[in-house]
């Protein structure tokens, strides 16, 4: 190997062997027999130092003013609190409400329709009576009947009233033992039709109209005049009381309640309707009915008549 080539170690190894410090370096193989020449080092260029400026500092940022906040008022924090605990209230009710809700069933409520009254029975129109003007007992129609001063009460001064004398058959204008029949203002009627023989006073003015166990008495008067009747009714047993007969026929399930009883001047007994036009009178196996019926008028003007002519009947031997 040339010299300055550098100094070439044998190779005692491929290996490093360090020792004390002392380095041996070993060559390796690839290089055996080649010339080596060893250049001196380039240098390398010198580089001028870097001045180093100081970097600027960065300006302060301006500072944020500072503000305290502000103190809220205390109303605010008292609604608040008072909201919340109301809150909490309706929440705790609500829930209670939802529990009754949800165990207790809904009961439908019952709707109940109420039931028509009904309707008022109407009362009957009871008639009036006719006008009398002395009070005497007679209206002014019967006074002009039986010939009497309608403006004096006791047209004869004999101390009894008219309607009096009339309801016992005596003449009104006459002194006793003067009767109405003397007078002419009355008639008799005789029946041996009717399976009853009687007799019966009726104004002389009035007409007769006999039929079957019915006989008519009426006024001529008017086209629909006012008129009694007389009508015979057979009892199914002669023992069987009037009251008995009459709930039976004429009164089924109403009773006689608004029946009187009575005792006429000739010893019948009977019944008679509250508003006297309406009379039954017991004859052994019979039942004798009379009737008032009204005139288109529907006034009562011959009501002391209508008790003439009730107690003047009488059974004939």
């Amino acid at each position: 190997m040339n010299e300055g080539a550098g100094t070439i170690e044998k190779p005692a190894s491929q290996k490093q062997v360090k020792a004390d410090n002392l380095i041996i370096r070993v060559m390796p193989k690839e290089f055996f027999g080649r010339d080596v020449s060893v250049s001196a080092p380039t240098k390398l260029p010198q580089v001028s130092p870097l001045v180093t400026q100081p970097l600027p500092l960065p300006k302060p940022l301006p500072q944020a003013k500072q503000t305290l906040p502000k103190k809220k008022k205390r109303g605010v924090w008292f609604i608040v609190i008072i909201g919340a605990l109301l809150l909490a209230v309706l929440s705790i009710l609500g829930y209670f409400w939802l529990q009754s809700v949800q165990t207790e069933p809904i009961e439908e409520p019952t709707i109940i329709i109420p039931e028509p009254e009904p309707e008022p029975v109407p009362k009957p129109i009871l008639p009036s009576r006719g006008q009398d003007t002395d009070s005497d007992g007679l209206t002014d129609v019967e006074e002009e009947l039986y010939g009497t001063d309608y403006r004096n009460p006791d047209s004869d001064g004999d101390s009894f009233l008219d309607g009096n004398e009339v309801f016992h058959r005596y003449d009104p204008l006459g002194f006793a033992p003067s009767t109405l029949l003397d007078t002419g203002a009355v008639k008799e009627f005789f029946s041996d039709k009717d399976g009853v023989q009687y007799s019966i006073t009726y104004p002389a003015e009035w007409s007769t109209f006999p039929e079957i166990n019915f006989t008519w008495f009426s006024s001529k008067t008017t086209n629909f005049p006012p008129r009694f009747s007389v009508e015979i009714h057979e009892k199914d047993l002669a023992s069987q009381t009037l009251k008995d007969w009459y709930e039976a026929i004429e009164a089924v399930g109403n009773g006689a309640a608004d029946l009187k009883n009575i005792t006429t001047k000739n010893g019948y007994s009977g019944l008679e309707s509250n508003d006297q036009r309406k009379v039954y009178l017991n004859v052994d196996a019979s039942v004798i009915e009379f009737t008032y019926e009204l005139d288109e008028t529907k006034v009562i003007n011959y009501s002391q008549t209508f008790q003439m002519f009730v107690n003047s009947f009488s059974v004939q031997p």
